[in-house]
C-alpha cells in the first residue's frame, strides 16, 4: 500500500534545486516515457527536461502546498498540489500542478506532469 509520504518525498526531490542540477538524480525519478505539458503549453519529453536542466539550471526554492493524493490503481497515483517558487526579489510565483506516478520495477517514477501559473 502506498503512503502519501513516499510520493510527497519524491515530488519534493524534483522541486529541490540540488536534485534539479543532477541529471542522474532526475533521470532516476522520471520514467523513460515521461512527458510534461508546461505552463507555456509546450510539450516536453524526459530527454527535453534533462537537456533543459543541464543547460539552464535554476536555483529557485520551491514549496509544495496543499497536496492531495488520488489512488488510481495498485501501481498508479495522481498527486495534485500548489507550488510556490520563491524569486530573488522576495516575490514568488504560484502554480497548480499535477503529477502521475507509477511503480516501475518496484520504484515510483513520474510518468506525467502539468503545471499552470495561478499567481
Amino acid at each position: 500500500m502506498m503512503k502519501i509520504s513516499e510520493i510527497l518525498a519524491l515530488e519534493k526531490c524534483l522541486l529541490n534545486p540540488f536534485v534539479r542540477r543532477s541529471a542522474s538524480d532526475v533521470n532516476q525519478l522520471l520514467s523513460d516515457d515521461f512527458w510534461e505539458i508546461g505552463a507555456s503549453g509546450r510539450y516536453f519529453t524526459k530527454q527535453d527536461i534533462l537537456e533543459e536542466l543541464n543547460s539552464n539550471p535554476d536555483n529557485y526554492e520551491r514549496r509544495l502546498l496543499h497536496p492531495k493524493l488520488y489512488i488510481v490503481g495498485e501501481t498508479l497515483c495522481l498527486l495534485k498540489y500548489q507550488c510556490r517558487r520563491h524569486l530573488p526579489d522576495n516575490n514568488f510565483v504560484e502554480s497548480s500542478r499535477s503529477s502521475i506516478w507509477r511503480i516501475e520495477t518496484s520504484k515510483w517514477k513520474m510518468i506525467f506532469h502539468h503545471g499552470i501559473i495561478i499567481q
